[in-house]
């Protein structure tokens, strides 16, 4: 277990958001990279505390740009050119919604020497790839996995996940 600076009350009602009207949109800070804007979503949402997401983003929304600046309180444009976005935060939204495990606060860190992020919640497993090469992760001690969503390329074998570059894999682990 990791030792926090928060007390327990205070972090499982984090107002937890990565853009809003006072800052620069998620698709400005990560340049446009929708795979690292997946991955900090995938963080958000999985991870305790309130999540917040802010309007538009769930569409990619870009901030309209004037005189130099970025407008972070434009209209709210309803085109969904980015379906594949926006069916991937439905989805994330779905999943911490049927599996409590995400509103607790207790993470099982991982410590591994792929380099990938990897965190417990109960019996469920996040993995994710920050990186910009393929990253391994061992599945040494576990029996039988469900998966509940994974980036397009990963790939999982027997005894361990193969994720791709900026890649994903939430897991549950069954006996």
């Amino acid at each position: 277990k990791v030792n926090v600076s928060y007390s327990k009350q205070v972090t499982e009602n984090n107002f937890n958001l990565l853009d809003s009207h006072d800052t620069s949109r998620i698709l400005t800070i990560a340049g446009g990279d929708v795979k690292r804007i997946k991955l900090a979503y995938l963080f958000m949402l999985t991870h305790q505390g309130s999540p917040c997401i802010y309007y538009g983003s769930e569409l990619l929304m870009a901030g309209v740009k004037g005189n130099g600046l970025e407008d972070n309180r434009s209209c709210m444009t309803f085109d969904h050119e980015n379906q594949n976005f926006y069916q991937f935060m439905k989805s994330l939204i779905h999943l911490r919604h049927a599996h409590s495990e995400f509103k607790t606060l207790d993470n099982e860190w991982v410590n591994n020497a792929s380099n990938v992020l990897a965190y417990n919640k109960g019996a469920i497993t996040v993995l994710m790839n920050a990186n910009s090469k393929s990253a391994k992760y061992d599945l040494l001690e576990i029996d039988k996995i469900d998966v509940l969503m994974k980036s397009d390329k990963t790939h999982i074998e027997s005894k361990h996940v193969t994720l791709d570059p900026y890649g994903y894999c939430i897991f549950k682990r069954s006996k």
